[in-house]
């Protein structure tokens, strides 16, 4: 499986509007148009990321079976706020693709915060 920036970011945008502190358990959370068992193993990497707080389920020959997601850890949050825009996704996904053409979450991360830096040190329109 190749990893997907992309459905890595769907994935937290997705906990993040359906978590609701009142069932505070997701099951195998799916996304539109994107096949379960790679969408678990997305999960899977957030939740060894540190991004998720969960757990998986193995079945005996160690395909997950499920995924049980409590919620996003603090440091989802501070990474959803600066990848949450779809024009600045858009930016940090173009530095990713004409610099290295794939990043790690730490990078995409630092390409976050360099890119939502530079559009607020810009001058606003507005008065």
């Amino acid at each position: 499986m190749k990893r997907d920036i992309d459905l890595l970011r769907l994935v937290l945008l997705q906990i993040e509007a359906v978590g609701n502190p009142e069932e505070p358990l997701i099951h195998s959370l799916g996304v539109d148009g994107k096949d379960q068992a790679i969408v678990n193993e997305h999960v899977k990497l957030l939740i060894e990321s540190g991004y998720i707080e969960g757990e998986i389920k193995y079945s005996t020959n160690n395909r997950i079976l499920l995924t049980a997601i409590r919620g996003l850890t603090p440091k989802a949050y501070d990474l959803l706020d600066n990848i949450r825009n779809n024009e600045l996704w858009q930016r940090i996904r173009e530095r990713i693709a004409t610099t290295t053409g794939t990043a790690s979450l730490p990078i995409i991360e630092h390409f976050a915060h360099q890119v939502v830096s530079a559009a607020l040190a810009r001058p606003s329109n507005t008065k």
